[in-house]
């Protein structure tokens, strides 16, 4: 069983991240978390969840952002998915491979900016 986090650090990457979680859901050869930065109480974080929670997918958070992140490393997911670097050099460990979707439309400048050697794939 592979371990994933899915790093959502906006609400709206989850319709981007949510075929992905249904097909590892569908494959069952995976245990999946989601994580949202911690920004005190914020709306976004209670949405997504509330989301989490119909899927049955543990939600990580933490009183604090150091917490969360603490609590994320300890764990050393197999595999995390973010939609922007944000902060995946602190959560990962070497041996984590590192998945970027992003979000919108098209290809943009921020894709080629956006960047650093520790995303695997693209």
């Amino acid at each position: 069983m592979k371990t994933v986090l899915f790093e959502t650090h906006h609400l709206y990457y989850w319709p981007n991240f949510r075929p992905i979680i249904d097909e590892m859901i569908h494959r069952k050869n995976y245990d999946i978390e989601v994580s949202m930065p911690y920004r005190g109480f914020n709306i976004q974080q209670t949405i997504l969840n509330n989301e989490c929670t119909k899927l049955s997918i543990p939600f990580i958070t933490a009183e604090t952002e150091s917490k969360r992140i603490n609590k994320i490393r300890q764990k050393a997911f197999d595999i995390v998915i973010v939609g922007n670097v944000g902060k995946l050099n602190m959560i990962v460990n070497d041996k984590t491979l590192t998945i970027m979707v992003y979000h919108g439309i098209g290809l943009k400048q921020s894709y080629y900016n956006d960047s650093t050697d520790r995303i695997n794939l693209r």
